[in-house]
């Protein structure tokens, strides 16, 4: 018994260097208190900042080493930042929930924080591009230099002349929104919802962007669907493959979900429709269309379920199939083809699925601490390039390691 306690306390006394030396290592403080000092009160230094042209571009290679992580007292030890799987890790500013992810296909990733800040990669750290100063939920982008992102406060567009040097503009929202896609520039889709009464479904809207002065409102140019009334819900994801297949999701109750989807009417317009499972009995948690024909929605059942849609005529109708075999709540997907798909949610769960079957992701870096942060939002360009974000964590999977 004495031997054990020991090798704890020898244990115990190696990790307080290796903590303290990935702290240093970030460079980065965020400030979070009601007296503007951390815990530990040490003074908080400031996120690298596009806004205050600190930070120039960078090789948009994506190094995912972020800052140094070696220890500068003990050089001679390297400290892996990836794993065998591919999947490295990037140091995220402190104290940063990280709700969404999207990147322009040309290496620089987008992300955002329930914090308000508007983070971007340059290829070898997170910097921030904006402060909103209340809460974000949502980013996407029709190129480089044309982002959108949501939050409580409604949407910010941001423009410029390339990633470093993005201006944010405030665009009022009748909601807080929470998921934003689109086809394009002049194509965007927004989703979101004031749950005011608290008891009340029926305040989510559908917005949508067909470029300057096509709206009625000329301080927003976005427009509410009459969707929204038709199918009242507390929308919180939208997404879709193309201007002809939108998908909206949300929840019509404390335990029900629905999902709508937005297609050609053979009239030369586009119709909504109820198009998600029948037996939806609790709420919904994430979606993604892996093709016009193959979509994945999270939830409408116990912690794990997702119903895996199938189409046999181009989309217009879906056969749903339920799967329990997932354990914990997955609130995220994303996939490259039918048989590279990712599943992302609570307590550090990412798994792959291969088209046979469902694989722990490997993302710890070693056996010692494994990762148990929830991981909120996946998004990729492909097999060798995929970014999962959320609860103070960022990782970057490229090509696994040669075995």
């Amino acid at each position: 018994m004495k031997a054990a306690i020991l090798r704890l306390i020898v244990l115990a006394t190696a990790l307080v260097p290796v903590a303290v030396a990935c702290s240093d290592a970030s460079g980065v403080r965020v400030v979070d208190g009601p007296d503007g000092q951390e815990d530990s009160g040490t003074q908080p230094s400031p996120i690298p900042s596009d806004e205050d042209g600190s930070v120039p571009d960078a090789d948009p290679s994506p190094t995912d080493a972020g800052a140094d992580a070696s220890d500068a007292s003990d050089a001679s030890v390297t400290k892996p930042t990836c794993t065998k799987q591919g999947w490295c890790h990037t140091v995220v500013p402190d104290a940063q929930t990280l709700r969404d992810v999207w990147g322009d296909g040309q290496g620089t990733v987008w992300t955002v924080s329930t914090q308000g800040n508007i983070l971007r990669w340059d290829g070898k750290a997170w910097v921030q591009s904006h402060a909103a100063g209340t809460a974000l939920h949502a980013v996407w982008g029709s190129g480089p230099t044309d982002l959108w992102v949501g939050g409580a406060n409604g949407l910010l567009h941001g423009t410029g002349t390339s990633p470093s040097t993005i201006t944010w503009t405030a665009v009022p929202a009748s909601v807080p929104v929470y998921s934003i896609w689109g086809t394009g520039a002049a194509d965007v889709w927004a989703v979101g919802y004031t749950a005011v009464p608290a008891s009340s479904f029926n305040g989510g809207r559908i917005l949508h962007y067909a470029g300057p002065g096509a709206g009625p409102d000329p301080d927003t140019d976005w427009t509410s669907d009459p969707v929204s009334t038709e199918f009242p819900g507390r929308f919180s994801k939208v997404w879709g493959t193309g201007a002809d297949d939108v998908w909206v999701a949300g929840d019509t109750g404390y335990s029900s979900g629905r999902a709508l989807h937005r297609r050609p009417d053979g009239a030369g317009g586009f119709t909504w429709s109820s198009a998600g499972p029948a037996a939806a009995s609790s709420n919904f948690r994430g979606a993604a269309s892996i093709s016009r024909t193959d979509v994945f929605l999270l939830g409408f059942g116990p912690a794990g379920t997702y119903y895996r849609g199938a189409s046999a005529d181009d989309g217009a109708t879906f056969t749903w199939t339920k799967y329990d075999t997932v354990d914990y709540a997955h609130i995220a997907v994303w996939g490259a083809d039918a048989n590279d798909i990712w599943l992302g949610g609570i307590f550090g769960r990412l798994r792959h699925w291969d088209g046979v079957k469902w694989s722990i992701g490997q993302i710890a870096l070693d056996d010692l601490l494994p990762v148990i942060k929830t991981f909120n939002a996946i998004w990729g360009t492909g097999t060798s390039d995929v970014w999962a974000v959320g609860e103070g964590i960022a990782l970057h999977k490229g090509a696994p390691e040669s075995l």
